[in-house]
């Protein structure tokens, strides 16, 4: 990924749609990752929060 590339990725099975959705903000020596996190429920209820992650040596 390049900073500043979105990532979009959707997983669902019969009880919950989830989807997360970002982009890499940062790239040096580790890969800064900030977006949301959707969880989407049988009766039509969502959460959303934001979400931060960090990965490198």
């Amino acid at each position: 990924m390049e900073a500043g590339e979105e990532l979009t990725k959707e997983i669902e099975n019969e009880n919950y749609k989830i989807s997360v959705k970002g982009k890499k903000i940062k790239h040096e020596e580790a890969l800064l990752f900030e977006g949301t996190l959707t969880i989407e429920k049988p009766d039509g209820s969502k959460t959303t929060m934001p979400i931060y992650g960090e990965c490198g040596c």
